[in-house]
């Protein structure tokens, strides 16, 4: 008997089967986060989220149109970034590209030289991306100017380092600063990634961020 094509995948791959729609199912669900996610950066920066472009579609009678490979792209390493920048997972990672830099900038213009005058060191960082090494030099008594081309990057920085914060409203207005707490999201990085993958659980596994 000559075989099929169907006949030699595996379970998770034939078509209607009870793995294959477990997977969709995740595969699903993962993508949904993603977008919950990038809606909240979408409405911080003060245009329709995913919802509502569709309502706004749907009202106008406007056609709808794919995004290209382009546009998907700087999507998917707005979410690696993320996770490399925001996530305590890639806090490894993280350590081996910024630490030496700020290393190195604590050796050469060390805050503590400008003590008692009227100005601190100023650093430049350039294609800043999601902002965590600028944040991070910041934290250490810099003044600091990020900067990136991507607009995307540029849109979700923003949003990470100025819109997650949840001011306490019981103590809003007192004497003392309002405390602060932060919105947290699951996102699944990794979800669009077929190649270097030990396994399906791999791609579609969350990562919790800020």
């Amino acid at each position: 008997i000559e075989p099929t094509v169907e006949s030699i995948l595996p379970p998770s791959m034939k078509p209607n089967s009870s793995e294959s729609k477990v997977r969709q199912k995740q595969l699903l669900d993962a993508t949904i986060q993603n977008q919950y996610f990038l809606d909240w950066v979408l409405k911080y920066s003060g245009v329709p989220t995913s919802q509502e472009f569709i309502r706004l579609r749907e009202s106008s009678g406007g056609s709808f149109e794919w995004v290209t490979e382009e546009q998907a792209s700087k999507v998917d390493s707005v979410l690696k970034s993320v996770a490399r920048d925001w996530s305590a997972e890639c806090k490894d990672e993280r350590a081996v590209a910024y630490d030496p830099i700020i290393e190195a900038l604590e050796t050469h213009l060390p805050v503590k030289d400008f003590y008692g005058s009227n100005c601190v060191p100023r650093v430049a960082v350039p294609g800043s991306g999601l902002g965590r090494l600028a944040w991070e030099i910041y934290s250490r008594g810099y003044s600091v100017q990020g900067s990136d081309f991507s607009l995307p990057m540029l849109l979700a920085s923003d949003f990470l380092l100025n819109g997650c914060g949840i001011p306490d409203e019981d103590v809003v207005g007192g004497s003392a600063p309002p405390a602060v707490s932060y919105r947290r999201f699951n996102i699944s990085p990794w979800i669009a990634e077929t190649k270097n993958q030990l396994s399906f659980e791999n791609r579609v596994r969350p990562l919790i961020v800020p």
